[in-house]
């Protein structure tokens, strides 16, 4: 197998993506934005080149010797404009299949995400579930996998990789923000909080199982998977409550009571949360991050994480977003992390060596 360029390769998806396959051995050429963070790829030894992948013209040079792709570079953000959102999910996407498509790459990996189907049909979702996406994240990845399906079309060999909640290791967003939560709440000098019984469950899926997704389909035949969809999720949706029982015990809280989930009770509630203005939850995550300074300062932590509460992201608290993962394990795929309780628990862990999250056992107690 030839050179593999991943691009994306300073953020959390991308820099794993380029360890896991530098590990296994394939030569790999690693790319981002002039400043990104690609300390993580030199030490994994892949050739390292900056390049704004938003200008056509910086493509032929990353793509010299290249025989696969792996198109991780997007953004993950459910807060931004549209606007933005469409030049790093659709334009870049576009520019990088056609560059791969001049390039006769033999195989183009490209990462969407489960936020593709928007609300479920039925569960658990598989590949050919009606895509019916709703916000300006969704819309913008569901943009970007019909990018890709056109340029299949023209003859790009590509193959479609639709994560679920991606979380370990190195991640700022999604249960990262969870876990910076509860620990501001844990800072605070609360120990015991209610947590939920019942309620919408979702998929999450291990960062290196991701990787491993990855991996497995650079190693599958041509006929396997061309021009096909993957998703990729672990085998053990997750409610809010086990969600937040796996990270409590970490942080030092406990359950103080559990309170049933009800739709007819709180589903009004929460679309009251979705008409507010952005402006109302940029505030009020200005907040917390106003709070979270003083846990920086008291446990001497670094400015990797914060606590948020994106709007947009109280729409999944509607139905249970669970993952039919079957047609990726036809390809010989395993996860290592199957369920996530034991993963989330062990990158608590891991944020707390880091210095991103505090160690709060030794905290005296109120």
């Amino acid at each position: 197998m030839g050179m593999i360029l991943v691009n994306g390769a300073g953020g959390f998806l991308g820099s794993t993506v380029v360890e896991t396959l530098c590990r296994r051995g394939f030569p790999v050429r690693a790319t981002d934005l002039p400043g990104a963070d690609l300390a993580p790829a030199r030490r994994a030894e892949a050739e390292v080149i900056e390049a704004d992948l938003l200008d056509p013209a910086s493509l032929p040079r990353l793509f010299d010797g290249v025989s696969q792709v792996v198109s991780v570079a997007g953004l993950f953000n459910y807060s931004l404009p549209y606007e933005i959102l469409y030049r790093a999910n659709v334009v870049l996407t576009r520019n990088m299949a056609e560059a791969a498509l001049a390039g006769k790459v033999s195989r183009f990996i490209h990462i969407s995400s489960i936020a593709v189907y928007g609300k479920p049909v039925t569960v658990p979702m598989k590949e050919d579930h009606p895509l019916n996406a709703a916000n300006n994240y969704e819309r913008s990845k569901k943009e970007g996998e019909e990018v890709i399906f056109n340029f299949v079309r023209k003859g790009l060999p590509a193959v479609v990789l639709r994560p679920a909640g991606i979380y370990g290791p190195r991640s700022r967003y999604g249960q990262a923000a969870f876990m910076a939560l509860l620990a501001l709440v844990r800072h605070a000098g609360v120990r015991r909080i209610p947590v939920m019984r019942g309620g919408p469950k979702m998929q999450h899926v291990h960062v290196q199982d991701v990787a491993g997704a990855v991996a497995a389909v650079l190693a599958a035949p041509e006929e396997m998977v061309q021009g096909r969809a993957f998703n990729v999720g672990d085998d053990t949706p997750l409610g809010q409550g086990e969600l937040f029982g796996a990270i409590m015990p970490e942080l030092d809280l406990e359950e103080l009571f559990r309170y049933p989930w009800s739709t007819r009770l709180y589903w009004p509630f929460i679309r009251v949360l979705l008409a507010l203005p952005e402006s109302a939850f940029g505030r009020f995550n200005d907040w917390l991050k106003a709070k979270w300074e003083s846990v920086i300062a008291g446990h001497g932590l670094n400015s990797n994480l914060a606590p948020r509460l994106d709007q947009d992201f109280l729409g999944y608290m509607n139905a249970d977003y669970a993952l039919d993962n079957s047609a990726l394990k036809a390809l010989g795929f395993q996860l290592a992390y199957p369920d996530a309780r034991s993963g989330l628990a062990e990158t608590v862990r891991w944020y707390q060596r880091e210095g991103w999250l505090p160690h709060f056992q030794k905290i005296t107690k109120a």
